[in-house]
């Protein structure tokens, strides 16, 4: 993708970060959080500075590249110090939401960040060969479910990437599933998450209800995504059903193995 002007999404993703990053340190004050860093990730010498002040309010961006996983050095910091913290920053549901179009390649790339448990749905592993459209598992509704079913920072990033596998594949269900699924989970994160999570969450939520209200429905011409409540009830439903027979289903093997 070209390069562009910083938006109000590079700023949130970083906010977000930050904050989660607070959480996980379990400290107060920018400046003793920038100290902690220094110390558990190794370095030397302690250099203070504002910039982790203005990631927190939202003023400032992390510069990095235009690219499926990059990080800019304080993420890094973060990571060595508290590992699994750059999670809010790495999940490629910030990547796949900013504007098209995205090629079957970038998808791949971005799938590849994600948990191993994903990937198991995403990916067909068993194909060889260089093609990222053969690589990528065909998704369809029930799979959008399952992605859904344990909201989560990943499970974001996971369906941002199914909203785009099915947008080039020309999947138009699938595709309004995705939208309505990243925002239902948007929806369970802002009401689970501590409160210094909530309100970039919900600015989050808000530009992404913006965004793909501006989205044409692939194949449909000039038709774009309605969402109604009545959609998001139905969509817990039928994840709550998912949820439901993914139970009986274990309970079923455990009857067989143990007789």
């Amino acid at each position: 993708m070209a390069n562009r002007k910083t938006t109000e999404l590079d700023r949130l993703r970083a906010q977000t970060w930050v904050r989660n990053l607070f959480l996980v340190a379990g400290v107060r004050g920018r400046k003793n959080l920038e100290e902690k860093l220094y110390e558990r990730a190794g370095l030397q010498r302690f250099e203070a500075s504002n910039r982790l002040d203005r990631y927190y309010r939202g003023k400032h961006s992390v510069q990095i590249p235009r690219r499926p996983g990059g990080r800019g050095d304080w993420v890094e910091y973060g990571e060595l110090a508290y590992p699994g913290s750059a999670a809010w920053f790495d999940t490629p549901v910030w990547y796949l939401l900013e504007p098209g179009p995205f090629y079957a390649q970038e998808v791949l790339e971005c799938v590849r960040l994600l948990p191993p448990q994903y990937l198991e749905i995403m990916l067909n592993i068993d194909i060889p060969g260089p093609s990222a459209g053969l690589v990528l598992q065909d998704l369809w509704e029930d799979r959008i479910y399952e992605l859904a079913s344990r909201p989560s920072v990943w499970s974001l990033g996971a369906l941002a990437c199914a909203l785009r596998r099915a947008e080039f594949a020309g999947q138009a269900a699938v595709f309004r599933f995705a939208v309505i699924g990243i925002l239902w989970t948007l929806d369970q994160l802002i009401a689970s998450e501590p409160e210094l999570l909530q309100e970039p969450l919900v600015r989050f939520r808000q530009l992404a209800a913006d965004y793909f209200a501006t989205l044409l429905v692939p194949l449909s011409g000039t038709y774009r995504i309605g969402i109604s409540a009545r959609d998001f009830e139905r969509f817990s439903d039928s994840v709550n059903k998912f949820l439901l027979r993914e139970a009986e289903i274990e309970m079923e093997t455990w009857n067989l193995v143990n007789g």
